[in-house]
């Protein structure tokens, strides 16, 4: 009878382990997700400015320049990445996979040549203005880094 309690205790004592186990996993695996939902507001902020710095670069450089292909390229990949890890926010690979495409849109934009006329004054441009842009691409990079 003794061998019997002590099994049953064992059981009940793996069994209480086992269930504080899997929700401690499940509450880390929703502080992870809840993480990534502010992530992922933030690149979803830098695509829009990035779609406006490629704008105005558009008017200054032309239609012509591959380099603003790559760099929208680049920032479908991203989102593309985002979404996939949005999915399963814990998943390594995806994680991974994310930062090589940030990786690959930071190259495409430094690749990406600045004309003076950008650093000049307002009037030269019907886009928001050229160095305001930039800082504020800057400032969500440094954020993205953060």
């Amino acid at each position: 009878m003794s061998n019997q309690w002590v099994t049953l205790l064992v059981v009940v004592l793996l069994m209480s382990w086992a269930v504080g186990a899997r929700n401690r996993l499940v509450s880390m695996r929703n502080e992870i997700s809840g993480s990534f939902t502010v992530v992922q507001a933030q690149i979803q902020q830098r695509h829009q400015l990035l779609a406006q710095w490629t704008d105005s670069l558009r008017v200054a450089l032309g239609e012509a320049a591959p380099e603003l292909a790559s760099v929208q390229a680049a920032c479908k990949q991203v989102q593309v990445a985002c979404e996939h890890l949005q999915l399963k926010p814990a998943g390594a690979q995806l994680a991974t996979s994310l930062r090589m495409a940030e990786e690959t849109l930071a190259a495409a934009r430094h690749r990406v040549p600045v004309p003076a006329v950008l650093l000049g004054p307002q009037e030269l441009l019907n886009e928001p203005p050229g160095p305001a842009l930039s800082d504020s691409l800057a400032a969500a990079d440094n954020t993205l880094a953060f």
